[in-house]
């Protein structure tokens, strides 16, 4: 009999694992699937990427109490940004196989993804000051890394993730008290250079340190974006080949300057006027929003799968190499709406919801009569499409017709009683 414990709602293959297996969950909700857990370690709904880290001391008991009654633990599955890093601990610390605190520490935490990045000298990043340094010196440090004439700059918090916690200051007395709020917080951070270019996100997977697919998307709007301005979300896949090279060999670089070995990662970089990048952050874990729907429309590739695989030591199941193969020309993109009401509400219509077609590959739809925000503001996308089309110029048309069109009428409930 096989233990696996699952962490939070991590993609799980169940075709794995034999139906010899005990089932045991960490976290708030189980992953979309009919399993039956022998134990549960339940904790209240948060909206914090930290929030497993910081009850690591409670999940080492729990995993104690599974140690001792049913034996040892084979699996941990935790694939997720909240999870990755307290699956790796977990692992570390009972000698299960699979990653380790080493293989996913600098991918999670973004002052040292960028440190290892500055001291390789192989791939350019914006300036930056974080860490210990910025903790005991805070301002006084800041000044010496930036000048007031540096400003905007931007502050944001080391292992967040969708642009939480990221501010862009204008001046030395906003940075301050910004810098304040998170250490009141207690959320660690660091201070960066403001680049003012677009946003590519890069997305692939590495096996035995060789990159094995890889593909790029030009953000529409991004993360900030949606996270501060509660604009709609979306990118649309690069089929301009120059490009495309450029972003192979940066991908490949920055995977070597993190000695990168097996994982799905999600790369966001800086596009600058004369086509090169600058490094933003990287992730091991596939990308949120609708980019794995768009990969696997797209490119017929799974990434869920394939970081499940990489979880467990299975092989890549890949069947596209995609800007590393004869799969460039393939043009496609994503939107994915927000919902406007932060408070509790019920969703009551949806208007101008395109429909499966011709250029619409893939859909997803809130339902009329579904409730957000009951313990706290979840952030729910309440339409996402895929779209494909001849060129990234159609795709990029197409998204912003559903933009335009797509809307939602709710009713806030708290004003309703």
């Amino acid at each position: 009999m096989r233990n696996v414990l699952v962490i939070g709602d991590s993609y799980v293959d169940t075709e794995f694992f034999d139906t010899n297996t005990r089932w045991f969950h960490i976290g708030q909700e189980p992953p979309e699937l009919d399993l039956i857990a022998c134990r549960r370690l339940c904790f209240a709904a948060q909206f914090d990427v930290e929030q497993y880290d910081k009850k690591l001391l409670e999940i080492f008991l729990f995993c104690n109490e599974i140690i001792v009654e049913f034996g040892k633990i084979d699996y941990v599955i935790a694939n997720t940004e909240y999870s990755i890093l307290c699956g790796a601990a977990l692992r570390d610390h009972y000698a299960i196989s699979g990653r380790r605190l080493g293989d996913v520490a600098a991918f999670r935490n973004k002052f040292l993804m960028k440190s290892a990045l500055a001291w390789s000298g192989e791939v350019l990043t914006s300036r930056f000051v974080g860490g210990e340094l910025l903790a005991r010196q805070g301002m006084n440090v800041v000044s010496e890394v930036f000048t007031a004439s540096d400003y905007p700059l931007v502050l944001k918090a080391t292992s967040q993730a969708g642009s939480r916690y990221v501010y862009v200051v204008k001046d030395a007395v906003e940075l301050s008290q910004k810098m304040q709020e998170l250490k009141i917080l207690g959320i660690e951070y660091l201070v960066e250079q403001f680049v003012d270019a677009p946003v590519i996100h890069i997305d692939g997977v590495c096996r035995g340190g060789e990159l094995l697919f890889v593909c790029a998307s030009r953000y529409v709007d991004d993360c900030y974006a949606w996270q501060h301005e509660k604009i709609a979300m979306s990118s649309v896949l690069i089929d301009d080949p120059a490009l495309q090279k450029t972003i192979v060999q940066f991908t490949q670089r920055t995977l070597s300057s993190l000695n990168a070995r097996d994982l799905v990662f999600h790369l966001e970089a800086f596009l600058l006027s004369d086509q090169s990048l600058v490094f933003l952050e990287i992730a091991s874990r596939p990308g949120g929003a609708a980019i794995v729907p768009c990969i696997k429309n797209i490119y017929g590739v799974d990434l869920l799968k394939e970081n499940f695989n990489v979880e467990v030591e299975a092989p890549s199941v890949l069947s596209s190499s995609g800007f590393l193969g004869a799969h460039v020309s393939k043009s496609g993109g994503w939107i994915v709406l927000a919902l406007p009401e932060m408070s509790w509400c019920e969703v009551l219509s949806i208007q101008g919801d395109p429909p499966l077609g011709e250029h619409v590959a893939w859909r997803k739809v809130v339902a009329a009569g579904t409730r957000y925000n009951v313990d706290y503001f979840e952030d729910p996308a309440v339409g996402m499409f895929v779209v494909s089309h001849v060129s990234a110029a159609q795709v990029g048309l197409s998204i912003q017709q559903i933009k335009e069109e797509f809307s939602i009428e709710v009713l806030r409930l708290d004003q309703s009683l």
